[in-house]
């Protein structure tokens, strides 16, 4: 049955979800270890490094059956400057207005799969997965929000562009997710990650040098200390921040991000957004498990709260999204077999 084998739909489910608890545990790697990074050198050097290693393996793929790649070159631009966008305006977002609002932002991303995906056609409306997406969305924001710590020290400005910067990476991380299921149709999972992923490099290269080139927008992006600008001349990458960046590279970006392109084959494009809700309580459990091995002050981290009880709406609406996008592959899978026994018995019956 190729990509509508129950098997394939059933791995596509779990690599989603080592894709999501990957970038989940990756939040909590960042607030330990990246705090006086500068966050867009951060992400050249991760996806400088990812790039190459991503190609490399989409090479190794595709040695025996070269393809002709310039015919989806538009559609892989488009990739690639998601990408970028999603990892760019994530990590600045998350130095101007802070993880929490993050998270806050994060469960809109199966929102605008959805949309996107049901005004290209894609996908059918229905009212059990908008159910579903509307419930783990409130679960994320429940746990956020309830123990979330005031802001009020944050300039208005910074918490403003923060939020912008995470409109974008949601936006972005969707786009990517629609814009690339066409090519996975044609393309190896690994081809069209490996070259999105070199394509993003270079426009981050472009923008980190914009941003320290400048002091303002340096300033912007890394808060200020005594005065200083937190990161220096942000070409700095400190040597506490290196096993940091290896995790980021290695399971944020090689891993999670294979395993979500590959995933993206098998089920629909909204599916693969509303498992991003993993994302805070992957970050909960992390941090949880992290307080009770370290003495305080915990790495500055902060311990499970009332608010943790969102967690039962995050399951329970992923789980009402899972049954439904099932529900639809297997009617259209009985679909399928009816229109095929039906014309295989027109054709028979036909006069020779």
């Amino acid at each position: 049955m190729g990509d509508t084998q129950p098997n394939n739909y059933l791995l596509a489910n779990f690599a989603l979800i080592i894709a999501q608890v990957s970038f989940g545990i990756g939040s909590v790697v960042g607030a330990i270890g990246l705090p006086a990074t500068n966050p867009v050198l951060f992400a050249l050097v991760r996806e400088g490094i990812a790039g190459p290693i991503l190609c490399v393996m989409a090479w190794w793929e595709l040695r025996k059956a070269p393809l002709a790649l310039s015919k989806h070159f538009k559609r892989l631009f488009v990739c690639g400057i998601a990408i970028f966008g999603n990892q760019f305006c994530a990590i600045t977002g998350i130095k101007l207005a802070g993880g929490v609002t993050m998270a806050v932002w994060q469960p809109t991303q199966p929102i605008f799969s959805l949309s996107l995906a049901i005004l290209l056609k894609y996908e059918k409306f229905s009212w059990m997965k908008a159910a579903g997406i509307l419930i783990a969305f409130l679960g994320v924001a429940f746990m956020v929000l309830f123990d979330a710590e005031s802001q009020s020290d944050s300039s208005v400005g910074k918490v403003i562009g923060g939020n912008v910067m995470f409109f974008i990476n949601c936006f972005s991380t969707s786009s990517y997710v629609i814009v690339s299921k066409p090519l996975l149709k044609e393309l190896p999972s690994i081809a069209v990650t490996g070259i999105s992923y070199m394509i993003a490099s270079l426009f981050m290269a472009i923008a980190c040098v914009i941003v320290n080139s400048s002091t303002t927008l340096l300033a912007f992006v890394c808060p200020r200390d005594n005065g200083e600008i937190s990161c220096g001349n942000g070409w700095q990458i400190p040597t506490e921040t290196i096993w940091a960046l290896a995790y980021w590279i290695v399971f944020s970006s090689i891993i999670a991000y294979c395993m979500m392109t590959w995933a993206n084959r098998f089920v629909d494009a909204s599916l693969v957004s509303v498992y991003t809700v993993l994302q805070p309580v992957t970050a909960a459990v992390m941090t949880a498990i992290i307080i009770k091995v370290t003495h305080p002050p915990h790495f500055g981290l902060k311990g499970a709260g009332i608010g943790d009880i969102g967690a039962v709406g995050i399951f329970a609406g992923l789980g009402m999204v899972v049954y439904d996008s099932r529900r639809a592959r297997k009617q259209q899978e009985l679909s399928d077999s009816a229109t095929k026994s039906l014309l295989k018995g027109t054709s028979a019956a036909e006069p020779e």
